[in-house]
């Protein structure tokens, strides 16, 4: 007999036998609950261990037992070595391990998991091979105390395994943690594995306290989740600090407070008039009054109200409560008692969908199939990156990595509608960038202003002795660059004069800052200047690049993406300022397509607000650098 298959029955057994109220005697129906990972993207290095606790953030009828399984999607990536229940757990059993997928049982019979914030069980994963790889948890039975089964909605997790780093020399912070999971309150021992010759420690255990001890013992008194930092220091005051983010997580605080809850019944819900109805609430909480409206013009403040409804029609019905703190909660029932036999109104449409994929690399080629019921006859889909399609079934791609939450709107010939939203549905992982590219890949800059892109190296193997670089905008008419700056370990750098649409720059590691196996070393900051409405990219060509020890690089590269905006339209006009001579200059300050008087004066009226909107660049007319009333007069000249 498979164990795990019997935990709700065993849960039964043993709840009655602790005298929980006769807890499961009786289903009291299903409540929706959520389930995470913490941390929800998990970093290990290369045959290295990490944690990943599984917590349920809210048990609002408490917690009976749990089965579930907790799977690696990518078997290849890691493994799960080591399987951990909280000191609550009565009973706690799992599959074998090591293993990319184990299930997990145990129970609660006393109760001691508390509401919120609980810690079900804590994984130690592996990472056997660099890459990134989903973390998803399936439960098979959340049940409270009651008998409620908790439908769970889980946020998958991700594990990213990296290659080993290389040791660090001198001074490096570095500690442990005996435990980095339980219930308050959780006694954690810290120990220090610094390197170098520490003489001074500075703990922070990330819930307001701090401590100077080298091997400190922490009480955590309440439910959350920590970030802890140690910084080491030596006897010259070198420092470093190693911070460990969300290492520590604590269950069993106090449950947050719960307001009234509205609910009712009737015992008949149609029939001929007069109908008699008794309406009976089965609302939660410490409710003190009752306020019905039966939806054919009376009201009721009695708990339990009967009453009869004499005219034929559809009535909404609605219960208002609220408690000593004044704290209300309103159940609304549409369309629930119909008198007469009158047939309820046509369903409108209900909106709902899929998509044949919802997690891989960018860019992430998505099919939505809509399968929405009713008379639907427009679609309005947001993809949760910022765009939309009215197509039926749509197909999309996602050009960057993260997270996306999607909804789709269904209306009807009426104008009925309905909405379906999907948390967090699309999952997309960003392709690690190789050779040199820009950070960040794509942007956008106003004509008249600047901005700045980082060139970075992804990794250097060998080392780093220097480099020469060409840089070009593809097109010259839309940007120019107009500075570039290095990082302070390039010694002997060099550019080319500005602005322009072209640039060259080089630089020399005279220190050996960039060694063997270091990554996104940031060669230098470019700085673009819009000058034209339109699309450009900025391209990155290596003329020379040297390794340590002189073997020669030959790195790939990626340009950058660039959208130039026109400028805003001048205050009290709808169209922007546009270029008629194509000078880079934006004589048409109205935008009305020519150079007019008009433009004179508008120029004139509001060169203030040209300068606190940093277009000085573009209406500087007589080339001098600056904004004058001599720019004004060269102005008018061309009209």
């Amino acid at each position: 007999m498979n164990v795990k298959r019997i935990m709700p029955l065993l849960g039964i057994m043993i709840l009655c036998a602790f005298g929980t109220q006769g807890a499961l005697a009786q289903d009291q129906g299903n409540e929706n609950v959520s389930i995470m990972l913490m941390p929800e993207s998990a970093e290990v290095m290369l045959n290295e261990t990490t944690d990943i606790a599984v917590i349920l953030e809210t048990a609002p009828q408490g917690l009976a037992g749990f089965n579930l399984t907790i799977t690696i999607e990518d078997p290849a990536i890691g493994e799960i070595v080591d399987l951990n229940f909280s000191d609550w757990a009565f009973s706690p059993e799992n599959g074998s391990l090591p293993a990319d997928s184990v299930w997990a049982q145990a129970l609660d019979p006393e109760g001691l998991a508390g509401e919120s914030n609980i810690t079900l069980c804590t994984a130690t994963v592996r990472g056997d091979a660099e890459g990134m790889s989903a973390i998803t948890v399936t439960p098979e039975t959340i049940e409270g105390v009651n008998g409620t089964l908790y439908n769970a909605t889980v946020v998958p997790g991700e594990l990213n395994v990296t290659g080993k780093s290389p040791t660090p020399a001198g001074l490096a912070a570095e500690f442990e943690a005996d435990m980095t999971a339980g219930v308050v309150p959780l006694n954690v021992t810290f120990t220090d594995l610094s390197t170098g010759n520490v003489t001074t420690w500075a703990w922070d255990f990330g819930d307001g306290t701090n401590s100077t001890e080298q091997d400190p013992v922490h009480t955590y008194e309440e439910g959350g989740i920590y970030t802890v930092s140690l910084t080491v220091s030596d006897e010259t005051n070198e420092t470093d600090t190693m911070v460990r983010e969300d290492y520590i997580m604590v269950s069993g605080g106090p449950a947050p407070p719960v307001g009234p809850a509205a609910e009712f019944e009737a015992d008949t819900t149609e029939g001929e008039a007069p109908l008699n109805v008794t309406f009976t609430d089965l609302s939660t909480g410490n409710v003190t009054t009752w306020a019905w409206d039966f939806g054919d013009g009376t009201n009721s403040t009695e708990q339990n109200p009967v009453h009869t409804y004499g005219d034929d029609g559809v009535y909404t019905v609605s219960l208002t409560i609220s408690d000593e703190t004044n704290e209300t909660d309103t159940m609304v029932k549409e369309d629930y008692i119909n008198v007469s036999g009158v047939a309820p109104p046509p369903v409108g449409p209900a909106a709902e969908f899929e998509a044949d994929t919802t997690e891989g690399e960018a860019p992430l080629n998505v099919t939505f199939t809509d399968l929405s019921t009713g008379n639907v006859t427009a679609w309005a889909w947001d993809f949760g990156d910022g765009t939309n399609s009215t197509e039926q079934s749509p197909v999309h791609t996602y050009d960057e990595g993260g997270i996306y939450t999607v909804s789709l709107t269904v209306s009807d010939e009426m104008n009925e509608t309905d909405t379906m939203v999907k948390e967090g549905y699309i999952n997309v992982s960003e392709v690690m960038p190789v050779g040199i590219s820009f950070r960040p890949s794509t942007t956008s800059v106003r004509v008249g202003n600047t901005t700045d892109l980082d060139i970075v190296l992804a990794s250097a193997e060998e080392g780093l002795a220097g480099y020469s670089l060409n840089l070009s905008v593809s097109d010259p008419a839309a940007a120019n660059i107009t500075a570039i700056t290095f990082p302070d370990w390039a010694g002997f750098n060099e550019t080319s004069l500005f602005p322009n649409s072209t640039a060259w720059m080089e630089a020399v590691d005279l220190d050996d800052a960039v060694r063997a196996n270091a990554t996104e070393v940031v060669l230098g900051t470019v700085t673009l200047e819009g000058v034209r409405a339109g699309t450009a990219e900025l391209q990155v060509e290596v003329r020379v690049m040297d390794a340590d020890g002189g073997a020669v690089l030959d790195p790939p590269t990626t340009p950058a993406s660039i959208t130039i905006t026109p400028p805003p339209p001048f205050p009290g006009y709808e169209n922007a300022s546009t270029d008629p001579n194509g000078d880079g200059k934006y004589e048409d300050v109205n935008g009305n397509g020519i150079i007019d008087y008009d433009d004179v004066v508008v120029f004139f009226t509001d060169m203030q607000w040209i300068e606190e909107n940093n277009l000085v660049a573009i209406f500087d007319f007589n080339n001098n650098g600056e904004l004058d009333y001599d720019d004004v007069a060269t102005l008018a000249m061309m009209v």
